[in-house]
């Protein structure tokens, strides 16, 4: 059987269905003509989109109880989806960490980074050479056993783990709380990694996402400057600031504040076992002061009020909360959010003071979330805590966290600095 007629074909519905499927690595069903083999073939099968003719335009993964019916995984007709496919699409998405990263047996990093590496429904991350490996989709997790056999034989891996405890899997049809060991060998309670010169302690098993905010990496040395790091171009309120890291779960912002020289960090989290996290990192790295750190088990907002309140100022702030907006239409309400956090810290913030703000949403363009900042400033005019704010940096994802320029949805990462003037 020939390459051309080695998968289900489903017809794609015209010109618009054939653009959609060359100009995005999602297909929707409308854009699929649901009889003949739409009908015959099984969620999880690897398909060819074709057009009225016959004429091949993409091969990707199908699931016709989701939205999403095919998610595109080539546009070569040549490339059969077999374990050489799988291999090679990591073996290229490690060559582009390499060129872009700074690795050694200690570094954690994002190995593959779903449709951007061309694995839609597949992240991969490595923590000191132990693999953490989330599967989001049906198809992707019909090529699990693919994966896993990819990742020996390039990366040779210390420890494979699963963290597929994800609700987004409910509306592929999978179960949400799948973790386990994909090895022999397990992963210690905490792998010891460093990011930024500094020690993190990572728990692949219990900790958020797969163990920590890979994407935060870059974002959580940027802060430096404004904290009196040699050479930094922080204003001179922001040296040797206090500091305040809301939302802080491992510590990131924070420790990397203490690093660079802050007067004193208070992290916030409204976990106890975040804070334990943070603690513990701050503990490893010889930071731990109690003259210099505090740890606030409490909802960032709350805290916020009452430094408001009481007359409490940093020089400092950073905010960096969960996703708020899984889906578009929660996007006004996100948003809100967003501005009244920023109202809040401004309240909490000294003049000249630096705020650091993140928006983890993928619905949330960057240009909301930058409005979100003004807004707050605008909301402070005719009360004593009157501003304006600056924008002095806005940032995004790291070199292993790549944007798919025609996939935009995998651009979720806003980060900005601005100060308060």
């Amino acid at each position: 059987m020939n390459e051309k007629t080695s998968y289900p074909q489903l017809i794609l519905t015209g010109r618009k269905g054939v653009e959609a499927a060359l100009g995005h690595p999602w297909v929707f069903s409308g854009n699929i003509v649901q009889h003949g083999a739409w009908d015959e073939a099984d969620d999880g099968a690897i398909v060819d989109l074709v057009t009225r003719s016959g004429r091949f335009v993409a091969r990707g993964m199908l699931n016709k109880r989701s939205e999403i019916a095919v998610r595109v995984l080539t546009l070569d007709e040549r490339e059969r989806v077999d374990a050489a496919f799988i291999t090679g699409r990591i073996e290229r998405a490690l060559e582009s960490r390499r060129r872009t990263l700074e690795l050694d047996e200690r570094s954690a990093y994002r190995v593959v980074f779903g449709e951007a590496d061309g694995l839609p429904g597949l992240v991969i991350d490595s923590y000191a050479g132990h693999l953490v490996v989330q599967v989001h989709t049906l198809g992707m997790d019909r090529l699990k056993a693919r994966v896993v056999e990819a990742l020996n034989a390039v990366l040779e891996p210390k420890s494979l783990y699963e963290r597929s405890d994800l609700s987004v899997r409910e509306h592929e049809g999978l179960p949400t709380d799948v973790t386990g060991p994909l090895s022999d060998a397990e992963p210690p309670d905490r792998i010891e990694i460093v990011e930024n010169s500094l020690e993190f302690l990572v728990d692949v098993r219990r900790g958020q996402k797969t163990g920590l905010f890979l994407d935060q990496r870059e974002n959580h040395m940027a802060i430096r400057r404004y904290v009196g790091a040699a050479g930094g171009t922080a204003t001179s309120q922001a040296r040797g600031a206090r500091v305040l890291d809301c939302f802080c779960y491992a510590g990131g912002f924070g420790l990397n504040a203490l690093a660079a020289g802050a007067g004193h960090v208070t992290f916030v989290d409204s976990s106890e076992r975040a804070l334990d996290y943070a603690r513990a990192n701050v503990e490893a790295n010889g930071l731990l002061d109690d003259a210099k750190v505090r740890f606030v088990a409490s909802h960032a907002k709350a805290f916020l009020e009452a430094c408001a309140n009481e007359g409490r100022a940093f020089g400092l702030i950073v905010l960096d909360p969960p996703g708020m907006a899984k889906i578009r239409r929660a996007v006004p309400k996100a948003l809100a959010a967003h501005q009244t956090l920023h109202e809040l810290a401004l309240s909490a913030l000294e003049p000249g003071g630096i705020l650091a703000s993140a928006c983890c949403s993928a619905h949330i363009l960057p240009d909301e979330f930058l409005a979100t900042l003004d807004l707050a400033a605008r909301a402070t005019r005719g009360t004593r805590a009157a501003c304006d704010l600056a924008l002095v940096e806005t940032r995004g994802h790291p070199p292993d966290h790549p944007i798919l320029l025609r996939f935009p949805e995998g651009r979720y990462l806003s980060f900005a600095i601005a100060e308060k003037r």
